[in-house]
């Protein structure tokens, strides 16, 4: 987040809560949904999320992910 928009989150972002403050409110449910799935299924995973940006607009960003399992 402070790489992207040069400020740092507020709160911890292990923490859903974190996020949920700066996420659509449209793309919550399905973000976290899929993530959930993707940990499950031990898969990767990617979305489109817009997130909220200091000005107060939102813009999609998209998200990747890949586990890495030992």
């Amino acid at each position: 987040y402070k790489r992207i928009f040069n400020m740092e989150l507020e709160g911890n972002p292990n923490n859903p809560e974190t996020w949920m403050k700066i996420f659509h409110p449209d793309d919550i449910d399905m973000f976290f949904s899929t993530q959930r799935n993707a940990i499950k299924d031990k898969k990767a995973w990617n979305t489109q999320t817009r997130m909220k940006l200091p000005n107060g607009e939102f813009h999609t960003f998209y998200t990747e992910s890949h586990p890495i399992i030992d």
